[in-house]
């Protein structure tokens, strides 16, 4: 490092030490800002993780517990609404509403928030009647009427007084081609260009200058990159969690811009501290922390009630939704890696709900995670929690699309060559599949090398039943114009079977999963060595943790080495993200095993994290020649609560 390099970098963390001073000065006003996003209506606790973290009731009591009467701002940053059943309801009026006895001052439109279309989307924040503004500045609105009701109903910004500070928050929605269609005749512009006009327009009015967007954590980056005069970023769509603000440097005034997120579902809030000098202008940044919404907290009494009262609204429609319908030995996760448990459980559905030739479903599409033990109602219905229509009283529903086979290999290629080569987060999902089976290269062109459906190859000129459901279907059809794939999807029907309801029939039909039941891991080979820890082999006991190793390639795997590590205890906010820190346990030697076998092994664990609440373990194998990496490791969370 040159002297002017040291010297740029001991003043620039100088700089960010006083600027997260926590104390407060002379002329100063202390403000926190408190924020959530992609609620996706989560009104409960996520069951399908070790801690249950998550729910509204218990949000209220650990914002009342932090507010303190102190001088404050509670901002949602989008998603607030479609996602699970309680959406089902009333299209999300009662999240606003449940939201503003919360004391929420804004929130922004999301992606979820919209796909109903914008007569539906400013019907829903009408019959809310809250008190609070949906904001959506990068929307643009033709001269046809018919956008006239949403365009009074949703504001592009809001400017607020807390405490002798005025607050300018900026909100923008999410703009891409995938969502264009449900917005028509709305549009939605990029919030960097809008975010250039809207700033300009009211940093001279303000003391503090908030961006609330809902947009991929790159993009709300780039506006704190790009545009100067942002005080501070807050984040949504991306459901990423920040245990610490990203910190963006401004190209043109040099200024730390915070970036924050608080992953999704409810499961954290957070708390970012600041100090405003209004007379010179000035913002401090004193603290952060991401709060885990945990079991812990009590339920605040009327937030309880209100969802309590949305329990009994779906019950009267479906009959009682806590009722338990089947159970699972383990948990049952959208994980890429282990080719989507969540979505093979789907197409499963699909294929036994319909008698196609086979199904297909997309990780991304999947929602809730199932938990191991009992799976209620309620907790089958959120796999597939997919816009509720109003006007026919369904969700997504199943389409028969009677494919070519060239179409099927297309898209098995597609899928499956951008998925071994692109970085996780720009990569689609895992395409699970029931009565399908290939054999694939990871991170080769054309990487899918056979592909059949009921154990014969794929005929290219035959056609063949697929079940997906509609929102597979719709994504298909974009792409196939977008990028002009030539794909025949014109021979299609709607079957009218709601996707959850086709999950449920076939839960309460098979009454317990197992990995066995669902073929784990059993649709796909990779050409080569592929050994694979799966996270649902995990397991403590006696004072070890046990994993299994198995071979899912083609050949011979060689010897080599499982070592596990345990991640930081209680560390429920640096888990799963680049925060999270792993001390290694140990090792074991995996030996030579056969395409399709398995071995268990275990490592005995410190008495210095047996009696910890939370604590995260994973196992990894490393296997000279393995020719797919992303199954090697296997995490899984222990809780003592």
């Amino acid at each position: 490092m040159s002297k002017f390099e040291w010297i740029r970098t001991a003043l620039g963390g100088i700089a960010l030490g006083l600027a997260l001073s926590p104390q407060v000065l002379a002329g100063e006003t202390d403000l926190t800002v408190f924020h959530t996003n992609d609620l996706h209506s989560r009104l409960r606790a996520v069951r399908g993780q070790a801690l249950e973290l998550g729910g509204v009731a218990r949000t209220a009591t650990l914002l009342k517990r932090l507010r303190r009467g102190e001088p404050s701002l509670t901002l949602d940053a989008g998603d607030w609404s479609e996602g699970s059943w309680y959406f089902s309801v009333d299209a999300g009026s009662n999240v606003l509403r449940i939201m503003e006895k919360m004391g929420y001052d804004a929130a922004v439109l999301g992606d979820h928030d919209y796909l109903t279309g914008p007569d539906q989307t400013a019907k829903t924040i009408l019959d809310a009647k809250v008190n609070f503004p949906i904001l959506a500045a990068n929307l643009q609105w033709p001269g046809s009427s018919a956008s006239h009701v949403l365009r009074s109903t949703v504001a592009p910004y809001l400017i607020k007084e807390v405490s002798g500070v005025r607050v300018g928050i900026i909100g923008f929605t999410h703009a891409t081609f995938m969502f264009d269609s449900f917005l028509e005749p709305v549009s939605s512009d990029s919030a960097i260009k809008i975010a250039a006009k809207m700033v300009r327009k009211m940093r001279k009015k303000v003391d503090l200058l908030i961006v609330v967007s809902h947009n991929e954590h790159i993009k709300n980056a780039a506006i704190a990159k790009l545009i100067p005069g942002i005080d501070l970023v807050v984040s949504g769509h991306s459901h990423e969690k920040t245990p610490e603000p990203r910190w963006i440097r401004n190209t043109f005034n040099r200024r730390l811009v915070p970036l924050v997120e608080a992953g999704e579902w409810g499961q954290f809030l957070g708390e970012l501290k600041i100090a405003v000098d209004t007379r010179k202008k000035k913002v401090r940044f004193r603290s952060y922390r991401l709060h885990p919404v945990s079991s812990d907290l009590p339920e605040d009494p009327l937030i309880a009630k209100m969802v309590r009262d949305e329990d009994e609204k779906l019950s009267a429609r479906f009959g009682d939704i806590r009722r338990v319908i089947a159970r699972s030995d383990f948990e049952i996760r959208n994980d890429d890696g282990m080719r989507g448990g969540l979505a093979k459980l789907a197409s499963r559905s699909y294929r036994t709900a319909t008698g196609a030739d086979l199904a297909l479903e997309e990780v991304a599409l999947t929602g809730s995670e199932l938990a191991k033990g009992p799976l209620t109602l309620l907790d089958l219905h959120d796999v597939l929690p997919h816009l509720y229509n109003p006007s026919t009283g369904k969700e997504w529903t199943i389409r028969l699309w009677n494919a070519r086979g060239r179409d099927l290999r297309l898209i098995f290629q597609l899928f499956y060559t951008t998925f071994g080569v692109l970085p996780a987060k720009w990569r689609p999902g895992w395409m699970a599949s029931d009565n399908v089976s290939f054999t694939w290269n990871p991170g080769s062109l054309r990487s899918v090398k056979s592909l059949l459906v009921g154990g014969m190859p794929v005929d290219s000129r035959r056609r063949y039943q697929v079940a997906l459901n509609e929102g597979l279907y719709f994504a298909l059809d974009v792409a196939n114009r977008k990028f002009r794939l030539k794909m025949d999807l014109s021979d299609s029907k709607d079957t009218g079977i709601e996707a959850w309801r086709a999950v449920a029939d076939y839960a309460a039909s098979v009454r317990t999963f197992t990995p066995e039941t669902l073929c784990m891991g059993c649709d796909a080979r990779v050409l080569g060595v592929d050994v694979a820890v799966p996270y649902y082999t995990l397991r403590k006991e006696d004072g070890r943790v046990l994993a299994r190793a198995v071979n899912l390639g083609s050949e011979v795997s060689p010897s080599g080495l499982l070592s596990c590590s345990s991640g930081i205890p209680n560390g429920m906010a640096e888990f799963a993200t680049k925060f999270q820190r792993w001390s290694a346990l140990g090792q074991v030697a995996v030996p030579p095993l056969v395409p399709g076998e398995s071995v268990e092994l275990s490592l005995e664990l410190p008495s210095s994290i047996l009696d910890k609440s939370f604590v995260p373990l994973k196992c990894e194998a490393a296997i000279p020649l393995d020719n797919y990496l992303q199954n090697n490791s296997g995490t899984m969370v222990f809780s003592n609560y």
